[in-house]
């Protein structure tokens, strides 16, 4: 269940960019593309993806997550903001068919996305990045460390 209150965060961080992207994106789908495409890479630049390294769901069950960093290439990164873009334009598109208030799509993009990444454990492959944190004081040298 702790993946639910999780969700609901991404929901709320996912339509806040909305409501940033608006004002800039008149294309429905193009902002919905832009929306995926930034909400997973700012994820990655504001360090959300390490917090959830180390006090995720899924996480918490598959790796020792305390003073654990997000690493991953930018390829990855950016090849992971593509796919989340393209998801965004495809539950955007099933999702406007329901209801035409686009806030709230946005919002619901946000949890249903991050409870299926949990339940079909694309979060636990998402915690292979989750590395030692080598400025964590358990990781300093031995010579570092007081005696």
């Amino acid at each position: 269940m702790h993946f639910l209150f999780e969700s609901f965060f991404v929901g709320i961080y996912v339509a806040i960019l909305h409501e940033i992207l608006v004002n800039f994106i008149d294309n429905y789908f193009v902002l919905l593309f832009v929306l995926g495409f930034l909400k997973h890479y700012l994820g990655y630049e504001l360090s959300f993806h390490t917090f959830f390294c180390k006090y995720g769901y899924a996480c918490q069950r598959v790796v020792d997550s305390q003073n654990m960093v997000a690493r991953i290439d930018m390829k990855n990164l950016l090849l992971e903001c593509f796919m989340e873009g393209c998801a965004f334009i495809i539950l955007g598109y099933f999702l406007l068919l329901v209801s035409k208030d686009r806030l709230l799509i946005a919002f619901f993009i946000g949890i249903i996305l991050h409870n299926g990444a949990e339940i079909f454990g694309i979060h636990k492959n998402f915690c292979r990045r989750c590395v030692p944190d080598l400025r964590a004081p358990q990781f300093e040298p031995l010579m570092f460390q007081e005696k």
